[in-house]
């Protein structure tokens, strides 16, 4: 049969050429570690199947879609389907190396190394290791405000403008988390 499909293919110019088509589909389930989903054709008879989302588990882009949304997949005769438009995203992923950025909804993050920064709900948070930037600044701000000087006459009292530094302390304490 393969030997008959080949000669059609030489006599039609279609030998050897990839051929492809898009299926719109509606997504079961994604898997991220797979960088795979689950998805069922949409006005077709036809059984649901799994599409890859990357061509492999490394680096690149990951887009992973809601349950339940639209996606087109590419199929092709040379290669797996493959999901190439999204109606509807859970996360997105971008990683190259040891960095890494993560979007999901309400929350951005990026990753290099020990290095995280973070925005969730417009509140950043940026930590390296063990420290963590929030807490160094709100440490600092509460030093300066509670700063005294030895004087020939003894210590000075907290700085006239205690209020500027707790205000600051405020402010900081809106945008980072």
């Amino acid at each position: 049969m393969s030997e008959i499909r080949k000669a059609i293919q030489k006599l039609g110019g279609t030998h050897g050429m990839d051929m492809v088509q898009l299926l719109t589909c509606s997504v079961d389930s994604a898997d991220e570690v797979s960088r795979t989903c689950m998805v069922t054709p949409v006005n077709n008879n036809l059984a649901s199947f799994r599409a890859q989302l990357m061509p492999e588990t490394d680096d690149g882009i990951l887009i992973l879609p809601s349950a339940g949304s639209t996606v087109q997949v590419l199929f092709s005769t040379l290669n797996a389907p493959a999901v190439i438009q999204y109606s509807q995203v859970d996360k997105v992923l971008i990683i190259a190396g040891d960095t890494e950025l993560s979007m999901t909804d309400g929350t951005v993050q990026v990753m290099q190394g020990e290095a995280v920064f973070t925005i969730t709900n417009g509140m950043f948070n940026f930590t390296n290791g063990s420290q963590n930037l929030t807490t160094i600044l709100q440490d600092i701000l509460q030093h300066i405000a509670a700063l005294t000087v030895s004087t020939g006459t003894g210590p000075s009292s907290v700085p006239v403008n205690i209020a500027d530094f707790n205000n600051d302390l405020t402010n900081l304490n809106q945008i980072l988390n």
